[in-house]
């Protein structure tokens, strides 16, 4: 028998169990198997006994009460051990394995994160400082359009007062601002509803990506 053949009829007396616990049975089995290696296949087959009698262990511990992930497996994968009987639990040393070589990754590289931090918060803050320096600069312009705009008409009608010529050119300079700067607003205003929200959500989407972790289902 080989190892896909003995999962299939495990799969199969396991019938009476929920899709859920019956995929996690089998998942756990088959990992069981990767660990041993290829060459440990059938030993492995032969501790674990006959895939009828292990299924029947497996539904009794889930129906007592006992998780899908706590199942009989044999204390030495490949190896001699009391005719399949002798079982425990198998332990999770992928899962330490990962987080020792992330814990070495991080004191071989700590001297590098913080000017690393450094750079992607500068990058960051500079990105954030030109959008808004856009966005105050195209402000600035229609403001100073319409005040400047004000202003000159203002002074062209005081130079009219006083008799001088002068105020003719100072109120038509004003005056083209003026509408020049209030032909402004609309394409400002667009550009505040339409342009710079989007990029904003944009920018910070782009940044808090890496943070956001997606979920895997087991």
């Amino acid at each position: 028998m080989t190892k896909n053949e003995y999962l299939a009829e495990l799969k199969a007396h396991l019938a009476s169990l929920s899709a859920e616990e019956r995929d996690g049975a089998i998942k756990y089995y088959q990992e069981f198997f990767e660990d041993a290696g290829a060459e440990n296949e059938q030993n492995v087959i032969e501790e674990l006994g006959d895939p009828k009698s292990l299924a029947e262990k497996i539904i009794s511990e889930i129906n007592e009460g006992g998780a899908a992930s706590s199942k009989y497996v044999p204390a030495s994968p490949g190896y001699a051990g009391n005719g399949g009987k002798n079982f425990e639990e198998k332990p999770k040393r992928n899962e330490n394995t990962k987080i020792l070589i992330i814990i070495l990754l991080a004191i071989i590289f700590s001297p590098l994160l913080v000017p690393l931090a450094g750079v992607i918060l500068g990058l960051v803050a500079g990105l954030f400082g030109l959008l808004i320096g856009f966005f105050a600069l195209c402000g600035g312009v229609v403001v100073g359009l319409i005040a400047g705009g004000i202003a000159a008409v203002v002074m062209g009608i005081g130079l009219l007062c006083s008799g001088q010529i002068m105020g003719l050119l100072a109120g038509g300079i004003g005056l083209i601002m003026l509408a020049v700067g209030v032909l402004l607003i609309i394409p400002f205003v667009w550009l505040c509803a339409n342009v710079f929200p989007p990029l904003f959500r944009g920018l910070v989407n782009l940044i808090s990506k890496p943070f956001h972790r997606k979920k895997v289902a087991y």
